[in-house]
This record gives C-alpha cells, structure tokens and sequence, in this order.
C-alpha cells in the first residue's frame, strides 16, 4: 500500500512482483538460484572488460575518435563509423559497468564486506518476536534521529521483521557512493531508545567500496543532489545502455556484412545472400554457429520462465 509521505493520503496499490521486480531479477541472476544467477551474469563482465582492453587495441589511435565525422557513402562506412563513434564515448560507462560487475562476482564468492547493520532490540518483548512501534514511540524515534543525525536526510524507515529486530532510518547525508543504508539510526521499538548510529564517512574501505558498487553500477548516486540529480544520473545510465545495446547489434550487422562479402559473392542453396538487411543477419548467426543459437535460446528461455513466474501474480 503506498501513502504520500508528507499529507498521508493513500495512493493506491501495488504488487510486489510488477515488472520492474520482473526485469531487475531476470538482470540480476537469471531468475535462476542466486548463487548460480549471480556467478552467470557477473562473469560476463570480465568479458566487457576484455571487449573494452581489447577495442582499445584494434581501434588504433581511438582518442581521436570522439570529434569524427561518420561517413556515409555505403552501409559498411556508416555502420562501422557510428559503431566507433559510439564505442569511444561509452568507454566509461563500460569501465563502470565492467568493474563493478566484477565486484559483485568478487563478493559472491568469498570478498563480501561484513554487515553495517548492527543494530538490536533491548527490551524483551522485543528479542522474543518482531514487534511493532506505537505511533507515540515512532515520533519520538524520529525526533531523536533529526537531533542526533541532522544531515541526515531520511529515505527509507525499516521496521522490525524478526525477533531482536529495531526500527531503522535511513538515508543521504555527507558521504558520497553509499546506499541508504550506509547512514542510519537505529531504535529499539519498545523503548524508542538509540541502539546503533552510523555515518556513511566513518565505514571502513571495504565497506565504503562495497556501499559505491550500487549507486555506481545502478546509475542512482544523483540521488545525494535530490530528485533532479537522481533523474539526470538515471536517464544518462539509460541513454548509454541504449548505446551499448546498440553496439551489439551494429557490431553483430557489421560482423555479417564482412563475412557475407564471399557468401553473397557466391550463392548456393545453403548459402542466404547477404546483400539484403535480413541476409545479413542469416549470415552473422550461421558464421557463429551453435554459439549464437546457444545464447539466443538462452534468453528465451529465460525470458518464458520469468513470464510463467509472473502471469499467475497478475491474475
């Protein structure tokens, strides 16, 4: 149920499987068990890393690719001139995306950083079972966290789940590449007492580069500058996921038309002429053979599972 935060009118409802949920786990591992998912997706950014060192070498003198002018005198001038243009200038976000890509990988075998979240309940209600605060406690609560933490700008409250479970808030303050959780007060719910307190700038670097990864490799860390800074900062991360999504497929159409060059040249019942857009594109996946086909069903499947995993919650 959301509710605006400030008048407390009700807004409406939602579920918690939506396709936002949907897209961000189908990213995240796959829809498959986390540890497999995460192992899958996070090892193709070792393969970013190695498209970026290795463009960087085929693509001689590329710094001065940034300013050029793209030809277009034939498809092949075209395509391959935006391909470059585009590359040089996503070189960054690739170094992002790679990097941080990798750390999660890093983290889900053996280098993740230790909890920031140390925060218990001291009353013994509280250490029996989850309990929830009285309107009276959360207002003290929250006047004690703009007392003790006034940079602190809240974003999130985290109410107790489990036994020995506090109230938490949470949010930005000080410190840069941190999620929310990185700067929080914490309260016993019974008693509204401070339990744990933690500024995002006192983290060790472990955890300071453990807290950088989301904000990095999500494209949120505008959200320390308000609303307009975490828009900006989320539409610049999806214009050059287009970008990237788009080098695929030029490289994939530029791949065809290289190699398509003597099977066009020579047509035969096996062999689709590559001098139209759809014969490259036969030609692109038969020249890669079971790889491509293994990868295009991959998606499918996953795809279909997630859609299968999604249709019961919508009716």
């Amino acid at each position: 149920m959301f509710f605006h935060p400030t008048t407390g009118e009700y807004l409406g409802g939602g579920r918690w499987l939506n396709w936002q949920r949907f897209f961000r786990v189908t990213h995240r591992h796959l829809m498959l068990p986390l540890t497999l998912g995460i192992t899958i997706v996070s090892a193709f950014s070792i393969a970013i890393l190695a498209i970026l060192i290795s463009s960087l070498y085929i693509y001689r003198r590329w710094w001065k690719g940034f300013l050029r002018k793209p030809r277009w005198r034939h498809r092949q001038t075209r395509w391959g001139d935006l391909h470059r243009l585009v590359g040089v200038w996503s070189l960054w976000f690739l170094i992002v995306i790679g990097i941080t890509g990798s750390w999660y990988l890093a983290e889900r075998w053996g280098a993740a950083a230790p909890s920031s979240d140390k925060g218990y309940a001291m009353t013994q209600s509280a250490m029996g079972e989850p309990v929830m605060p009285t309107q009276a406690a959360f207002n003290t609560m929250l006047q004690k966290t703009q007392a003790q933490f006034q940079a602190l700008t809240i974003q999130e409250v985290r109410l107790p789940n489990k036994a020995g479970g506090v109230v938490a808030f949470q949010g930005q303050a000080s410190a840069i590449l941190v999620r929310s959780r990185a700067n929080t007060v914490q309260f016993d719910p019974v008693s509204a007492e401070t339990v744990f307190k933690q500024d995002g700038n006192d983290l060790t670097i472990h955890l300071r580069i453990s807290e950088a990864a989301d904000p990095l490799h999500f494209g949120v860390w505008g959200e320390v500058q308000g609303n307009t800074g975490k828009l900006a900062s989320k539409i610049l991360y999806f214009l050059f996921g287009i970008f990237l999504t788009g080098l695929c497929i030029t490289g994939t159409y530029m791949y065809g038309l290289r190699v398509g060059r003597k099977v066009g040249s020579i047509p035969s019942k096996n062999t689709p002429r590559a001098n139209t857009p759809f014969g490259i594109w036969r030609v692109a996946l038969k020249k890669m053979g079971w790889v491509a086909w293994f990868f295009i069903s991959a998606v499918v499947v996953c795809l279909g599972y997630g859609t299968y995993t999604y249709i019961p919650f919508r009716i």
